[in-house]
């Protein structure tokens, strides 16, 4: 059997790099399917028994080709139906009439969390489920116990301006300096490739004359990002809003307390195993951050906590299986 896999991203090598893309590919290629990856119109074949997509938007085109073929077609996105600034609602008119097209047309769409399949449930999407995405937790595991790991704060995200803001990086820069007071030795990395909002990171990170304490080492590799999370003593991203929290949860996956806000999908994601602030406060942050470089009892329990709930929740496993019962039921139908 062949699925196609279509996601329009501007280069293949990112459906080895995403792990999103990387976890559903293998998935499909586990079931059974010879999997053929598409990121445009023309290079969606029409020989295939199951079409596979990422992202409502750019998934019309694979669905014209399903339609074509007369073969089953299922579509995975996020809809940040309640992010006010950047979600749905946010998006022109004509791209929410495709998206919401290309949910009508789908025969099955699959939320990635439980707020935004209440998302399409506001819709009236009827062929809808949710399933989480997941971590593989055999490879994202804990590296060094805390007493061994030096007091690194790291944060992931592609250093573009829309991501910057919605990741609240320059929160996170503006908080160093309250945390090198009482730790002068700790350090800071902000990973991510770096587009048009590094310079105003890089601006900030001069004005606050910060520059050896915080590094952006760029673009990463699956293993360099391992490695990071491995090293890290704390995981620090207060996002405006979460469909997943892709980042947070390999984080927790990996031992590390993560810090971040309360919204979207991550109090379903990380529960009581993180630390959640209550507001957009850089001596906040900062505050809670030295507060659990100190407390040693408290850093263990959400490491081992955080890394448990992962785990039991959002394993490949179980997204793979529950995967296998959908496509099973399309197949037949």
């Amino acid at each position: 059997m062949k699925a196609c896999f279509f996601s329009r991203v501007k280069d293949k090598q990112l459906f080895e790099i995403v792990d999103f893309y990387r976890n559903d590919i293998r998935i499909l290629k586990e079931l059974g399917f010879d999997v053929i990856l598409a990121n445009r119109f023309h290079g969606i074949p029409l020989n295939c028994d199951l079409y596979f997509s990422w992202f409502w938007g750019p998934a019309i085109f694979s669905l014209l080709k399903s339609k074509i073929a007369r073969k089953p077609n299922i579509i995975v996105s996020p809809l940040h139906y309640y992010d006010r600034e950047f979600g749905y609602f946010t998006r022109p008119l004509y791209e929410r009439i495709i998206m919401h097209l290309s949910m009508k047309l789908a025969d099955y769409n699959l939320a990635i969390s439980k707020i935004d399949f209440e998302g399409l449930k506001k819709l009236k999407i009827k062929k809808a489920e949710m399933i989480y995405l997941c971590v593989d937790t055999d490879f994202y595991q804990p590296g060094l116990i805390g007493n061994n790991k030096k007091n690194l704060v790291l944060s992931i995200a592609h250093l573009n301006k829309l991501s910057v803001k919605r990741k609240k990086l320059k929160l996170v820069v503006n908080s160093i300096p309250y945390v090198i007071k009482r730790f002068p030795e700790a350090k800071f990395i902000i990973a991510g490739t770096k587009e048009d909002g590094f310079e105003e990171l890089e601006q900030l990170v001069k004005k606050l004359k910060i520059n050896d304490v915080i590094s952006f080492p760029g673009r990463i590799t699956t293993q360099q990002k391992l490695q990071l999370y491995q090293r890290a003593k704390i995981f620090v991203q207060p996002s405006i809003f979460e469909a997943f929290g892709a980042a947070q949860a390999e984080a927790m996956s990996c031992g590390v307390p993560v810090i971040t806000n309360k919204v979207g999908s991550l109090p379903e994601l990380i529960d009581n195993c993180g630390i959640y602030l209550s507001k957009d406060d850089p001596k906040e942050l900062g505050k809670l951050i030295c507060d659990l470089f100190e407390n040693e009892i408290l850093w263990n329990n959400l490491s081992i906590e955080g890394r448990k709930r992962i785990v039991n929740n959002f394993s490949y496993h179980l997204r793979k299986n529950k995967l296998k019962v959908i496509i099973e039921k399309i197949m037949e139908s």
